[in-house]
């Protein structure tokens, strides 16, 4: 199986990783760290993560974070990385926005 990445993915991690390198230095790393290994763990477990709103949602260990995907025929495409710290408006808007 192959993960394919959605152009809003790149900018969500950035994100993330701007939030918590202003928390301590080098956390954004590690949150980085913890986001690519669970998208990476899509190649081997896709589907077993429940849906919300039409996507796959899985959430990111240690960090209040999920990854939201849809599984294809031969492969996962990951659409987003969400703070899950949203308000849930503003999370529904940003999948809605993205399909």
């Amino acid at each position: 199986m192959t993960i394919q990445l959605h152009p809003q993915v790149n900018a969500d991690i950035l994100r993330g990783i701007a939030f918590y390198d202003a928390q301590s230095y080098g956390l954004g790393a590690y949150f980085q760290t913890m986001v690519i290994s669970a998208i990476d763990s899509l190649q081997f477990f896709p589907a077993i993560h429940a849906k919300v709103r039409g996507y796959h949602r899985m959430l990111v260990d240690k960090f209040p974070y999920a990854v939201y995907y849809k599984i294809f025929k031969d492969k996962v495409v990951v659409y987003s990385v969400l703070d899950m710290r949203m308000n849930p408006d503003n999370i529904n808007a940003q999948l809605d926005s993205l399909s």
